[in-house]
């Protein structure tokens, strides 16, 4: 796998992280709502593996310190005490792959690049990626097929910091809110769709005039509000997708897209 082959990889890793974290999270705490994070995290993994965790802290505090070694190592840890119950049993295998992919990605960075990986080798890593975020969350499971469908067709990713990758441009971000939003309008038990909805709903009813307290109220989602709507409103690679703009209290649709979303609420509205 050269350098442009593990970015690919790299990529759509970012691309699962916020939904992996999010599901991880939520399976854990419904399970046990005040000790979660002690029993099956702190407890339960190995030191290093938790070894940059925080010992406590909020929930947005505690999953927002996952990266995907932990969520994978989380899930195989507690597998029979939860996840078989949430999960198709092959998802177990592929989490196990997905690690092993994952430190390869990892060595190629810190270890002088001491494995190649082909075409071959990719396409195999992002249909994995795919078929184990299908149950999870599947807009992303699309994105990733997406990019396996269009790798001899990516664009070079641009090296934005040392430690960041590039962001999307505009047509990208467009094109992924185009493959989202039927999905968005049609679960809509789904995070990112409570939010959507809340959003359209205050619109309706206060001229287009939305504030941030009032969508977070009626949006109903509690801790995890603030997370996806952050992903819902920045620019970039590991987001939901961009659809708000927001200006101090006031919250409106993108310009680039509030047409596109506009219509297809009306569309789903009748």
């Amino acid at each position: 796998m050269n350098t442009e082959n593990f970015i690919i990889v790299k990529k759509a890793f970012m691309l699962m992280l916020p939904s992996l974290t999010e599901f991880v999270g939520n399976s854990l705490k419904s399970n046990d709502n005040k000790n979660w994070w002690k029993r099956y995290v702190i407890d339960n993994l190995h030191e290093s593996i938790i070894r940059n965790l925080p010992k406590e802290g909020t929930y947005e505090e505690c999953i927002n310190n996952l990266d995907i070694q932990a969520c994978l190592n989380i899930i195989e840890k507690n597998w029979y005490d939860i996840f078989q119950h949430k999960l198709n049993k092959n998802l177990r295998t592929w989490a196990h792959e997905l690690k092993d992919i994952r430190n390869d990605v990892e060595a190629h960075y810190t270890i002088n690049k001491i494995k190649t990986f082909n075409v071959e080798d990719v396409e195999r890593a992002l249909d994995t990626m795919a078929r184990f975020m299908n149950s999870i969350n599947k807009d992303v499971a699309d994105d990733i097929s997406y990019i396996k469908k269009n790798m001899k067709n990516e664009k070079k990713i641009r090296q934005k910091s040392s430690n960041s990758l590039d962001v999307y441009d505009v047509e990208q971000e467009y094109k992924k809110i185009e493959r989202r939003i039927d999905g968005w309008f049609k679960r809509k038990e789904q995070y990112n769709s409570k939010i959507l909805y809340a959003f359209l709903k205050v619109y309706d009813d206060n001229d287009g005039i939305v504030t941030y307290k009032k969508l977070k109220e009626i949006a109903d989602i509690g801790d995890n509000f603030k997370g996806n709507f952050d992903s819902m409103k920045n620019f970039g690679e590991r987001n939901h997708g961009k659809i708000f703009e927001q200006n101090g209290e006031n919250i409106i649709l993108w310009n680039n897209v509030k047409e596109l979303i506009l219509n297809k609420y009306r569309q789903y509205k009748k």
